[in-house]
């Protein structure tokens, strides 16, 4: 019988692993990818939802300072005013002046120089008695002094606390108007003001004069 030849055995070669690591690398990339993909647009995403909301907190706090601005400017301007009106209300208002009889613009120019303009400073807030002069009434009554044709004027006057009633006139020859002057309750004019008496020494004197 004739022997079979025989051959050695093939070798037996280990499996070829490289396409299942290949596969196993690429999965892993695939999935970092997608991971860090996925975790970057998240960031992204909020880092952006993070700036519009500063952006929007930045807006807000401009747009509360503006109208704090606002207010605290209304504020002032409010003061201001009232401040304005306050000034405006506690000057002293000046008197309202009304004349009977048709005196002249040269009868009135006098009747303010000699007597209107002290009258209301010594009865005034500032230098005098602080009993303000509120309303004055002149009635111009025509007289005759030493044969000469000439006027006397009534005055009444209205002030804030009293009403005082008293004649202006003229004397000596020929008549002449002097210059009004306070009356004194004393021989020294103690009771006149000392501011008055600073401003109007000559009216002071003119009073000492007639006690």
């Amino acid at each position: 019988m004739n022997e079979q030849q025989q051959y050695p055995a093939a070798p037996v070669l280990p499996p070829k692993r490289f396409p299942v690591l290949l596969a196993v690398l690429i999965t892993i990339f695939l999935t970092t990818g997608l991971v860090g993909g996925g975790i970057f647009w998240w960031m992204s995403r909020e880092t952006a939802a993070t700036i519009e909301q500063f952006s929007a907190d930045i807006k807000r706090m401009q747009a509360e300072k503006e109208d704090m601005e606002r207010t605290i400017n209304d504020s002032k301007k409010n003061l201001e005013e009232k401040d304005a009106l306050l000034t405006e209300l506690q000057k002293p208002v000046p008197p309202k002046i009304s004349y009977s009889g048709d005196p002249s613009e040269q009868e009135k120019s006098m009747i303010q120089t000699k007597l209107i303009n002290y009258y209301l400073d010594y009865y005034g807030e500032e230098i005098g008695t602080n009993d303000p002069v509120i309303f004055i009434q002149i009635k111009k009554n025509p007289i005759t002094i030493n044969k000469t044709e000439t006027a006397n004027y009534q005055i009444l006057a209205a002030h804030k606390e009293q009403t005082a009633e008293f004649v202006f006139e003229p004397a000596g020859d020929p008549p002449v108007f002097a210059d009004w002057h306070p009356d004194c309750f004393y021989t020294d004019c103690r009771d006149v003001p000392e501011k008055f008496k600073a401003k109007y020494p000559k009216l002071v004197e003119s009073a000492m004069a007639t006690k």
